[in-house]
Order: C-alpha cells, then sequence, then structure tokens
C-alpha cells in the first residue's frame, strides 16, 4: 500500500509539473508577443496621437487572459484598437482576432524633439539659434502632454522668429509663444509704388505697423501725410492699388 501511495503521489506530482510548465508556456508566448507584434500595432496607433514622436514601453504588458493572448495572435488577421489614455502615461487597449479579443493595459514615455531656451528671452527679442539647444522632452505625462502639438519643431526657422512673450530658461519654445519677424519695422521709412493702370508713381512713406512680406501694411505717405493700404512685396516695396 506504500508503495502504491508513493507511486500516486509521484505521478499526481508529475501532472502538476506539466500544468505548470504548460501555464509558463503560455505565458512566455504572450510576453514575446508584446514585446513585438503588439508594440508595433500599439505604436502605429499612438503615432497619429503622438506626430513626430519617439515611443517607448514602459514594462510588460498587462494582460486580463494570457492563454486567450496567445490564441489570438496565433491567427492572420490581429488588430489593435487603444481604448482609453491617461495622463500617467498609460494606455487600455483591446487586440481582437478571429479568435476572439482581449484588452490589455501598458505604461509607455513619448519624447519629442523640441528647441530648449539656454536663457530667457524677453517678449519681442529676435530668436538667435545659439540661445536654443535641441533636446529630447517627455510629452506623454504632465503640462507638455496637453501642449504636444504646439511644440516648436527643430526644422523651424528660428532665426526669423521673435518671441511675442517671455520664453523660460529650459523650456521648449511653443508655436503660440513666437511670431515670424517683422520685414518692416513700425516707424521705418519705406518705399512705395503708386500703381494705377499702366501708370506707377514711387514715393517715400512711414510705415504705421510692423509688416510681415505679402501681407498689407499701413503707410503714411510723407508728403501729402496719406494713409494708404498696400502689398508690402519680397523686394521690400510697398505696393498700393489706387
Amino acid at each position: 500500500m506504500r508503495i502504491e501511495n508513493k507511486t500516486a503521489h509521484r505521478s499526481i506530482h508529475h501532472r502538476l509539473y506539466i500544468c505548470a510548465l504548460g501555464m509558463i508556456a503560455v505565458h512566455a508566448s504572450a510576453s514575446a508577443a508584446d514585446s513585438g507584434t503588439v508594440e508595433k500595432m500599439l505604436s502605429a496607433s499612438l503615432a497619429p496621437r503622438y506626430a513626430g514622436s519617439r515611443i517607448e514601453f514602459n514594462g510588460p504588458v498587462q494582460w486580463g487572459d494570457p492563454a486567450k493572448v496567445a490564441r489570438i495572435l496565433s491567427s492572420d488577421d490581429v488588430s489593435v484598437r487603444v481604448t482609453g489614455e491617461s495622463p500617467k502615461g498609460e494606455i487600455q487597449f483591446e487586440i481582437y482576432g478571429s479568435e476572439g479579443r482581449e484588452s490589455g493595459t501598458v505604461a509607455y514615455s513619448a519624447y519629442k524633439k523640441a528647441w530648449l531656451a539656454q536663457r530667457r528671452i524677453q517678449p519681442l527679442e529676435p530668436l538667435r539659434s545659439q540661445d536654443f539647444m535641441i533636446s529630447e522632452v517627455e510629452v506623454s505625462r504632465g503640462q507638455l502632454r496637453e501642449l504636444r502639438g504646439v511644440i516648436l519643431e527643430p526644422g523651424a526657422p528660428l532665426e526669423k522668429l521673435e518671441s511675442r512673450q517671455t520664453l523660460l530658461e529650459g523650456q521648449p519654445v511653443l508655436s503660440t509663444a513666437v511670431q515670424q519677424q517683422p520685414a518692416v519695422k513700425r516707424g521705418s521709412s519705406i518705399r512705395v509704388e503708386l500703381v494705377t493702370g499702366d501708370i506707377t508713381l514711387s514715393t517715400q512713406a512711414t510705415a504705421l505697423e510692423n509688416g510681415l512680406t505679402g501681407k498689407n501694411v499701413r503707410i503714411m505717405t510723407d508728403k501729402q501725410k496719406r494713409e494708404l493700404v498696400g502689398r508690402l512685396r519680397e523686394d521690400g516695396v510697398v505696393e498700393v492699388a489706387l
């Protein structure tokens, strides 16, 4: 009887060991998929929300049923859909295919390249590249998560811009905080061409406001003291159609 009990115990332990190995295999299969196929699909789903950003996943995906995930991922028509996103850098999603669907969550970070001010920039101060550096900032958490769409990208023509407000040291430059430098400044002397039909007359005037190339600007003629509005051309001349 003792021999039979020992044999039965060994048989039960053997079956439990095999079951444990099976569970480990299922978890390993789901984990391998998390680091490959699922992360690629999630990156593609997050790309429109974080345009121009680098996505990193922090830690493994948390699944409700890893065994079910393994079956879903074994099919050929697997898709992923983001169902929620938290301000702390965590997304909720589901994968689905011919074998069903399953929900998961994973922590992530998104990094975007930006111009960072290396000193305090005063309002209306022209921007110079030596006063800034390009660095990655995390845009998946905190205030920058809400402002990620207006962060000035490194490809912007920095030298043609000026600040609209104070830019703090170490902070990324926002497109809403800068503006194009005026081609003509208020109070400056400017040449004007008065055009009527085939006739063009030239005169001098004073700009009554800052003007941008290709935009209308108000001027005051020097001789007749007449206020006019004309388009500022690339050659710096204001063309007024009479």
